[in-house]
């Protein structure tokens, strides 16, 4: 199914000579998507427009918010569920490209690690439980 994805982004515009200046502007992303995955495609693309949009000079971040979603049924309520993706300088730096399934796995690890972390108390890192 298709879907509509509106975000915006706060990071930065250059107009040449390695000098740039801050700037919030709005994208609108189209994708292709299962209805149970929607949501994790559009903080996928959240993720791919924060790697390759400029940094805030102010802030050494681009910050990319997910402000609405659409479906084939209409807008997708989501509630208290807000996609906030920032990518810090470093990682425009290194670059770091996951593939879809690779952020996938990483979204799905998280959510159960704050689960288990929840549950106990004892829990140390996010590492610890990707190792078992």
């Amino acid at each position: 199914m298709q879907y509509n994805a509106y975000f915006e982004i706060n990071g930065g515009e250059s107009q040449g000579f390695g000098l740039k200046s801050p700037t919030k502007y709005n994208e609108e992303k189209t994708f292709e998507s299962a209805e149970s995955d929607a949501y994790f495609e559009a903080m996928y693309q959240a993720r791919l427009i924060s790697e390759d949009a400029f940094s805030n000079p102010d802030t050494n971040k681009t910050v990319v918010t997910l402000l609405e979603l659409y479906g084939p049924k209409g807008k997708i309520e989501l509630g208290d569920r807000k996609v906030v993706v920032e990518c810090s300088q470093a990682e425009h730096l290194l670059n770091c490209h996951f593939s879809k399934e690779e952020y996938y796995r990483i979204m799905n690890c998280t959510k159960e690690a704050k689960k288990i972390k929840d549950e106990n108390k004892n829990f140390k890192t996010l590492e610890s439980f990707l190792k078992k």
